[in-house]
């Protein structure tokens, strides 16, 4: 159980890695599908409410639990 939170960080720096390196593959090939920025910026203006969960659960991992994760 003490590694399942490591485990979600690393799976949640992994996908932002790898969205960015979609991005920038997308851009390089100067392709006209849309990019991942693209897919997520439509998905929240389609649906907004996505976007207030998005930011709250970003409030709940940076802001509501500032300190160190070890309790020292």
């Amino acid at each position: 159980m003490d590694t399942i939170p490591y485990i979600a960080a690393w799976c949640i720096l992994g996908s932002l890695l790898f969205a960015t390196s979609v991005d920038i593959v997308i851009w390089v090939a100067k392709s006209d599908m849309p990019s991942v920025s693209d897919i997520i910026h439509y998905t929240f203006w389609k649906y907004p409410y996505l976007g207030w969960i998005a930011a709250g659960i970003c409030y709940h991992l940076l802001v509501d639990r500032p300190h160190v994760p070890w309790g020292s």
